[in-house]
């Protein structure tokens, strides 16, 4: 997870890149960065925009791991239907 990590954030523009230090406040710059460069949802499913998607969601769910070891209250779980995951 973490090289796929490292490569995800050294392909982002520097200036995005030295604002994701893993911090609650890190996903306003994740939000931004989605809400610029996806008008709608269907054009960030696009194949080509596969690893783009991977990196976000990865990223974001590192946050809320990391949060959710910090608290040491939190848990959290992803549940997948088999007929509704992808995997590539």
């Amino acid at each position: 997870m973490d090289d796929a990590l490292q490569r995800f954030i050294s392909d982002l523009d520097e200036s995005i890149a030295l604002k994701l230090d893993y911090s609650e406040k890190s996903l306003e710059t994740i939000e931004s960065l989605i809400l610029k460069q996806y008008t709608s949802v269907e054009r960030i499913l696009i194949p080509e925009e596969s690893y783009r998607l991977d990196g976000l969601a990865r990223y974001i769910g590192e946050i809320f791991a990391k949060q959710s070891v910090d608290d040491g209250k939190s848990s959290w779980m992803i549940l997948a239907m088999p007929s509704t995951v992808c995997l590539n």
